[in-house]
């Protein structure tokens, strides 16, 4: 009855898609800021499938211990998260690196700016994570972003 109330909102949809299902209108493909396409047929095999089956009955049977078991590497990971976090606006991409980007968004075929402006805070993502895992190596900038960021 006339009262509004307005929240700070982030949102982020993962999805996925299996084109067997038939093409991915523009319209929608539009909303997306990144679309990654493995290329790559993600079947299990026979005994990776058991172990994944396995994992599941363990959380299963008792969440808390399997919680336990996996707490330091899920701490590591949080951490890993925070810096990158903290480091993302820090890390810049040269000029150079931005042209490559556009020429391979413009080589395949993207229409738009929105594609260019995604790819960027992907790639600062990624190095953003490299970064808060390891020290960065000699000869390179504590931020820089690398070729396989991009």
């Amino acid at each position: 009855e006339g009262v509004a109330f307005e929240y700070r909102c982030e949102t982020l949809v993962v999805a996925t898609y299996n084109p067997d299902e038939g093409p991915l209108s523009e319209t929608l493909a539009d909303r997306f800021g990144v679309i990654v396409d493995t290329g790559v047929d993600l079947k299990l095999d026979g005994r990776s499938r058991v172990a994944a089956v396995e994992k599941a009955l363990e959380f299963q049977e008792n969440p808390l211990e399997f919680q336990r078991r996996f707490a330091p590497q899920v701490a590591d990971l949080r951490r890993q998260l925070a810096v990158a976090r903290n480091i993302i606006p820090r890390i810049k991409l040269t000029t150079a690196q931005l042209e490559y980007l556009v020429e391979e968004a413009t080589r395949a075929g993207v229409r738009g700016n929105r594609a260019d402006v995604f790819v960027v805070a992907v790639a600062q993502a990624l190095a953003a994570w490299r970064h808060a895992a390891a020290p960065p190596a000699a000869g390179r900038g504590p931020l820089d972003v690398d070729a396989e960021d991009l």
